[in-house]
């Protein structure tokens, strides 16, 4: 999965992921995604930024 997040560093990004919702918190904000079916049952393996664009892994659980 990969999220366009221009400007921001990545030390300021957390992750989480509960059931079918991704959580992303930036700072004082956050945001809930629901995932689609294809990447629920999926377990996240990690994360990097590549520019603006972070991408997130997914693995079988």
């Amino acid at each position: 999965l990969q999220l366009y997040l221009p400007g921001i560093p990545k030390d300021q990004i957390q992750l989480g992921k509960n059931g079918d919702e991704l959580h992303i918190r930036i700072g004082n904000h956050r945001r809930n995604m629901v995932l689609p079916q294809a990447l629920a049952s999926l377990k996240t393996s990690g994360a990097e930024m590549d520019g603006d664009h972070l991408t997130i892994r997914f693995v079988e659980p």
